[in-house]
């Protein structure tokens, strides 16, 4: 089952298609692309920030390995010729985070996962959908991609932080 803020989350990413490229042709007319990416990597952190407040690690050994699958996106993302595609991996990592945290207790890894997936998939198909539609917009099916793999990213936290603040930690 999906949660009420995973799916006002979904729908929001939806809706949004229809005036986020000019949202963020809007804030780049007043900057630069090396600033938009700035903010998406200042997302990045917040998300990792928030991840590690929300889990309440008690050591820096539980931090570290929190960091692993930031780091890891991370070194994905640079491989993005264009930095706005990085803004699906942060939109849609919400959305798996969401969707992980409110089935966590019911499912396994792999189940949760599996969820994850499968929201993350209907709800950027749909967001692509709509685009398709738009005359001043494109669908595009590696957007799809990039959404998957940004909502599984998400998902991976909730579960891992429960391990995590299962471990016993040492002083």
């Amino acid at each position: 089952m999906i949660s009420k803020p995973a799916l006002a989350w979904a729908l929001f990413l939806i809706i949004s298609s229809t005036f986020m490229r000019q949202l963020l042709n809007f804030i780049t007319g007043f900057t630069s692309d090396a600033t938009v990416s700035l903010l998406i990597w200042c997302a990045f952190a917040c998300a990792a920030a928030l991840a590690i407040y929300i889990s309440k690690l008690r050591s820096l050994k539980q931090v570290a390995i929190l960091l692993i699958p930031v780091a890891v996106i991370i070194i994905y993302a640079t491989s993005f010729n264009v930095a706005v595609e990085r803004i699906h991996l942060v939109k849609y990592g919400i959305l798996g985070f969401l969707v992980a945290r409110s089935n966590i207790s019911s499912a396994s890894f792999q189940g949760l996962l599996f969820k994850v997936t499968l929201v993350a998939l209907v709800t950027a198909s749909l967001d692509e959908t709509v685009q398709y539609f738009l005359p001043y917009r494109v669908g595009d099916l590696r957007d799809v991609w990039f959404g998957v793999v940004g909502a599984v990213w998400g998902g991976i936290f909730p579960p891992l932080i429960s391990y995590l603040t299962k471990l016993p930690s040492k002083p």
